[in-house]
């Protein structure tokens, strides 16, 4: 199904072309690379800020075009999501980001889908590329999407959109790199960015500050959308408080009680009130969504063996 709708829309393979970049298995060593290559296009530019020229076309919005923010989110819970062709779904990711960096003063980037590591040790859902201006979503995600569409998996659509918020805030991050730092938050996540993060622990790049402000800023987003929701607000509210208690219990190296202050939506102990139900189903779904996303490619690496 999913390679038949892809040969009905011949337009959006150039409009929105994967590039064939190899995805290190590691996230904190792809991160690193991606930092270190973007480091490498500054010294290059003699000091001048450097304008990298992006690879992808930003994807045509136009059906979303003039939504409000409210009206957006919409789109993710389940009934409309998985009704969602691949093009319009991608149109989607496209029009939410544009909206986010433009209501924070922030020029859109362009969104792009990237077959990316996906096995029973890492699953990424996204990933931001500063040397080249672009948020990536991993495409390999949706191979299950009629899977989880026929389980009504609520859990799915709104770990799209907090990935597409998470990846949005650190090209914001880069974007006001050459901006002087007028608070201590903003020079914590600054000096963080140039660290080298090659050889950190998982538990340590949890806690550096730029992923922590990009981890905050998506919980943020949830909760914020979750008040002035109409359709979808259980979920969102749900959703927010799966989310916050994986941070609580992520083995995040600790840090100072300032760097706690800067990221309430990750350290304070507050969670939203959704019903009973909304909140069980979708913890459910969470971990409904993780084994059917895992279980499509242990499964496939089983039967590829079987065949040698």
């Amino acid at each position: 199904k999913k390679e038949k709708e892809k040969s009905q829309k011949p337009e959006q393979a150039t409009e929105n072309a994967k590039p064939q970049d190899k995805i290190d298995e590691n996230p904190v060593k792809q991160k690193a690379k991606d930092y270190g290559a973007w480091a490498k296009q500054q010294l290059q530019s003699s000091g001048k800020p450097h304008k990298t020229a992006s690879r992808l076309d930003l994807i045509d919005t136009k059906a979303f075009d003039g939504l409000s923010r409210k009206e957006l989110l919409e789109y993710y819970t389940p009934s409309k999501f998985y009704s969602l062709s691949g093009k319009q779904r991608d149109a989607l990711c496209q029009a939410t980001v544009n909206e986010y960096l433009i209501s924070h003063g922030c020029r859109p980037c362009p969104v792009g889908f990237m077959d990316m590591p996906v096995n029973d040790r890492c699953v990424y859902y996204g990933l931001y590329r500063p040397q080249y201006q672009e948020i990536f979503i991993n495409d390999n995600l949706f191979n299950n999407i009629d899977t989880l569409s026929d389980q009504n998996n609520t859990n799915f659509p709104y770990q799209i959109l907090s990935t597409l918020i998470h990846e949005a805030t650190h090209h914001m991050q880069f974007s006001d790199i050459e901006r002087g730092a007028d608070n201590e938050k903003t020079r914590l996540i600054k000096r963080s960015m140039m660290n080298n993060q090659n050889n950190m622990s998982f538990s340590e790049y949890l806690a550096e500050a730029d992923e922590l402000d990009a981890r905050n800023s998506a919980l943020e987003y949830i909760r914020e959308a979750s008040y002035e929701a109409g359709a979808g607000r259980q979920n969102l509210m749900a959703f927010y408080n799966v989310q916050k208690n994986s941070e609580i219990k992520s083995p995040k190296k600790e840090v100072s009680k300032q760097v706690h202050s800067f990221f309430p939506d990750i350290y304070d102990n507050t969670f939203l009130s959704p019903s009973i139900e909304s909140t069980s189903r979708m913890a459910a779904n969470a971990k409904e969504m993780n084994e059917i996303i895992k279980g499509h490619f242990i499964a496939e690496h089983l039967q590829r063996r079987k065949r040698f």
